[in-house]
């Protein structure tokens, strides 16, 4: 009588029981089987032996001393489980600590069901197969290590018996075939010359040489940031230390100059004084280019949750600026600097780009400040750049907000027409903002002059002003770092 399987066993680390209940529901109807339910990670590590389950949900923030993230590290230091993380916000600092302990995925809350089953089943079906080609790639180190040690004990008999030459020549071909068929680029390197003594097939493609060419190499030629002397070093860590086996992750280059990444896994055999290294390379960029997609996914994602929220805030203060007369002109400051917050989190959430382009960050704020002060004179934006100019990301911020703080003090204060101007090249860019005033006074306060002054006080930016009987210039002058060139 055949039984049917056990199903898939989950432990889920969720300090709000609500949430972990529905989880626990939503799980066991899919028919998964429901380990615990802890609320702390310091419960989960405890326990996380004894449990042994095949997929752990875990929550970033927990509540106690440690987060899921530390909670997280320590469990993969022990075991190999998948781990997916819960959460409902978190800060850049978050993402990069989690990023480093290799979760299979994240669940946004509040969490759909059917988001749940995909990732759940993805989890376990990536995780099964990471395994066998662990279990694949060790066998493989295996065979061709033990290939390699026939390789070497037949050329030394090779000189002597000319049956046995013929014998080895045969077995070396069916290694070769073997060899060459891998879609791993797999090197033989002598350790005492540094020189690699046989390559296969796919390293002579994906490298652009042949294979003569590869054997009056070595493998310093193909890794631009290992010299001689630190591979020399690493291959003696693993000749001296059991069970003399390595891993680098690295780039190699090719022929045409190109230069990808790759996990190397080496494995020292031969005896001692003769020792060569098995070096089986695997061209990891698809794997990159998938971790970095689904890391700027993310940080989109908090952009866009910002700006959110920051509009959110923004929507309140108006409701609270018509109930409350006296206080209208401190909440328009205050409304002006978070929707330009906002404005610049919106930006950066559109594009994947270092950059922010000057010009449309510069038309969102003055539509931004039309919105909040209504004038019959709308800001007038004129440019004669050649090309887009593209703002650093860390400078766009303190750079919105002093732009922001001159348009809203030109649209209190202008008696007409209120211009901006755009000058200059991707070197050295000029903002002028211009704006007539009706009588001799100051059009910007003393602390919002200062506000600007300080918002500015950075290399890369300058910041002047000129008040004139009829009007009141401002330049700010930009250049390298904030321009990114």
């Amino acid at each position: 009588m055949m039984t049917s399987p056990k199903p898939e066993r989950i432990l889920i680390v969720e300090d709000d029981d609500l949430v972990a209940r529905l989880l626990a529901l939503r799980l066991e109807k899919l028919g998964y089987s429901i380990v615990a339910r802890l609320s702390s990670a310091e419960e989960a590590l405890a326990r996380i032996v004894e449990l042994n389950p095949d997929v752990i949900l875990m929550d970033i923030v927990l509540a106690g001393d440690m987060d899921g993230i530390e909670a997280a590290r320590q469990i993969r230091q022990k075991l190999d489980i998948p781990l997916i993380f819960l959460t409902a916000h978190t800060n850049r600092e978050r993402l990069d600590r989690a990023f480093e302990t290799s979760p299979i995925a994240y669940l946004h809350k509040p969490i759909k069901e059917r988001e749940l089953e995909l990732t759940v089943e993805l989890a376990l079906l990536r995780h099964r197969s990471d395994r066998q080609a662990c279990a694949d790639r060790q066998e493989l180190e295996h065979l061709v290590a033990e290939r390699t040690a026939e390789l070497t004990a037949s050329n030394r008999l090779m000189q002597r018996i000319l049956d046995e030459q013929k014998a080895t020549q045969s077995a070396l071909q069916h290694f070769r075939s073997a060899l060459d068929y891998s879609a791993d680029s797999i090197f033989l390197i002598e350790r005492a010359s540094m020189r690699f003594i046989d390559v296969n097939q796919t390293a002579c493609e994906r490298l652009g040489y042949s294979r003569e060419e590869m054997l009056k190499m070595g493998p310093h030629d193909i890794t631009p940031y290992f010299n001689q002397t630190m591979l020399e070093q690493r291959f003696d860590e693993i000749i001296n230390s059991p069970p003399h086996s390595g891993v680098i992750e690295t780039f190699h280059q090719c022929k045409t100059g190109e230069v990808f990444p790759v996990d190397v896994r080496l494995r020292a055999t031969g005896p001692e004084g003769r020792s060569v290294m098995v070096a089986i390379a695997r061209d990891i960029t698809e794997r990159k280019e998938h971790e970095a997609a689904q890391k700027n996914a993310l940080v989109r994602e908090v952009h866009h949750r910002i700006k959110n929220h920051l509009q959110g805030i923004v929507g309140l203060l108006h409701q609270q600026r018509r109930d409350s007369g006296a206080c209208n002109l401190m909440l328009e400051g205050i409304i002006a600097k978070i929707s330009t917050v906002a404005t610049v989190h919106g930006l950066r959430g559109k594009t994947l780009e270092e950059g922010i382009d000057l010009m449309e960050m510069i038309s969102a704020i003055s539509s931004a400040v039309n919105d909040l002060i209504p004038s019959r004179f709308a800001a007038r934006i004129n440019s004669t750049l050649d090309l887009p100019t593209d703002i650093s990301r860390n400078e766009s911020v303190p750079l919105a907000l002093a732009i922001n703080e001159l348009l809203v003090n030109a649209r209190k204060f202008s008696s007409g027409q209120v211009d901006i101007k755009l000058s200059g090249d991707r070197e050295k860019t000029a903002i002028h903002i211009v704006n007539p005033t009706s009588e001799p006074v100051q059009p910007i306060g003393a602390s919002g002059l200062k506000l600007v002054k300080a918002l500015l006080q950075t290399e890369g930016m300058a910041f002047s002003y000129e008040h004139g009987a009829d009007c009141f210039r401002a330049e700010i002058i930009l250049t390298t770092p904030v321009i990114r060139t």
